[in-house]
Formats: structure tokens, C-alpha cells, sequence
């Protein structure tokens, strides 16, 4: 199996996007995995973000990306007409104020583009993967799907922070899939952060993640849940200063031992 980049909570800011995809590359990454909120509170403006963003997720099949809250509410301003301007549609651009601030611009090729991201993802070429920007909501999944588009933003806006409710929403998974989940990997929070289950108990296990590479169990036995950070806007429980983070997975196979490095930029 590959090694595998996740990050999430961009918010913007182009810089950090190309430095991170420096890093990963120089790390030899095979697959990408976004976690949601390319847009919002940044400086830089959608046609650059999203240009990025999407040259990056096509270069293998295998990449996953999913919006978030602040990309929904992005894209509702331009659908809508915006809360804070009115959306100017020409056959090059659209163009609508920020609701923060400074001018929207997305052109229709990369508009179709995020429009059509999902908020949550199974991705087919690995099993018992389950991706999600703020939570992970079953009653939005056809199982068998790779994508699933909910009618709600309860999936985005939930926050799973701690690691009882992470806990929670694997064994919410396992029990309506009849599966083992491998792997949760969630955003929103921008705290960088990583768990894994022991089945004996029944008890989450907090990794220390800033001491280097570490491994954790076979999640095929030991589930894994992960908070990549943010590359752009991090955030620590107890408010202190940090570093922005992404997440690579060296993976061989669910029934060995993984490793886990948290990067930051």
C-alpha cells in the first residue's frame, strides 16, 4: 500500500497549499487525502486556491477531496447571489464578494469542480477508510458509494474533538456496515490529533504526535482516528501556539503496524 498524505483547513492561503505540496513531494507521497475548507478567511482569492487544489487532487485516481463548512457557505454565496454582494456571471469568471471581505473569483471550470466535491468519502481502493470534515454521518452513505452529498451540513459543522466522540462514530460505522472501520480521518477543528482503539477495552489511546514518527497497531484490529491540523490556521486545547500540520501514513497492509508522522510547514 502507498504512502499517503491527509491535510485539511486551508482557508485561503496559496502559500501554504504550495509549500505544503513541496514537502509531500519531496516525501515521495503517493495519494492525497483533503479534508475540507480550501476557502474562507484567507487572503487569496478562489481561482487560485481551487487551481491549486484541483491540479494537485487529479493527478492519481486515488485522490480524495471533500468540502467543508466555510467552502458550503463560499459556494452558497455564489449560488445564491451572495450575502454580501450580488454574483456577476460572463462566460470566463464569476465573480461575488467575500462575506469576510474582498472579491470571490472562480472561474467556471474550477467552480464545477469544487461544486461537485463531496462532505464525506469512502474511498473504493481502501477499505474501511471513512473521511469527513467535522463528523462522519451514516444515515448520508450508501455504503457502497465513494462519495455521498448530503442534503444537510450536519457532517461539516459537527465537531469530534475528543477522543470519546471519535470513538463514538467508529462504532456507529462498524455497527450499521457489519465492518471494521480502519481508519477516521477528520478536520474542522484544526487541532492536530491521533487516537487508536484498543478492542480488548474498548479504549481510545492518545498518541504522542510531535515526538517524530511513531507507530500505532494494526488497524485492522486497532481502528485509527486522526485530525491532520491545519495548514493554514492551527490550533492547540489549550489555546497555545503551534505549527501548521499535515499527516503521512506509511501504510503496507490494515494488519501491520502503521506509520505516522505528523509534518508541520
Amino acid at each position: 500500500m502507498p504512502n499517503i498524505a491527509l491535510f485539511s483547513d486551508l482557508h485561503a492561503q496559496v502559500a501554504a497549499l504550495e509549500k505544503f505540496k513541496a514537502a509531500a513531494h519531496a516525501r515521495h507521497i503517493d495519494h492525497y487525502w483533503f479534508l475540507g475548507d480550501a476557502l474562507g478567511r484567507g487572503p487569496d482569492d478562489a481561482r487560485d486556491v481551487v487551481n491549486s487544489l484541483r491540479e494537485l487532487m487529479l493527478s492519481t485516481p486515488e485522490n480524495v477531496a471533500i468540502v467543508g463548512n466555510h467552502d458550503l457557505d463560499a459556494m452558497s454565496e455564489l449560488e445564491l447571489g451572495g450575502m454580501a454582494g450580488a454574483a456577476i456571471m460572463t462566460n470566463e469568471t464569476i465573480l461575488v464578494d467575500q462575506l469576510h471581505g474582498g472579491q470571490l473569483i472562480c472561474e467556471p471550470v474550477l467552480w464545477e469542480w469544487l461544486k461537485a466535491l463531496p462532505v464525506q468519502a469512502v474511498p473504493r481502493a481502501f477499505d474501511g477508510v471513512y473521511l469527513a470534515h467535522g463528523a462522519f454521518i451514516m444515515e448520508n452513505l450508501a455504503v457502497t458509494s465513494n462519495h455521498s452529498h448530503p442534503t444537510s451540513q450536519d457532517s461539516v459543522m459537527r465537531q469530534t474533538l475528543q477522543p470519546n466522540a471519535a470513538l463514538a462514530q467508529v462504532t456507529e460505522i462498524e455497527h450499521a456496515t457489519q465492518r471494521p472501520v480502519h481508519l477516521l480521518a477528520l478536520g474542522h477543528t484544526h487541532v492536530a490529533a491521533c487516537w487508536y482503539v484498543t478492542r480488548t477495552d474498548h479504549l481510545p489511546i492518545e498518541c504522542a504526535i510531535f515526538d517524530g514518527p511513531f507507530e500505532v497497531p494494526p488497524p485492522s484490529q486497532h481502528p485509527l482516528m486522526l485530525n491532520p491540523g491545519s495548514l493554514s490556521d492551527p490550533r492547540s486545547l489549550n489555546h497555545t501556539t503551534t505549527l501548521p500540520t499535515w499527516v503521512e501514513l506509511n501504510l503496507t497492509n490494515w494488519d501491520d503496524p502503521v506509520r505516522v508522522t505528523f509534518h508541520t510547514l
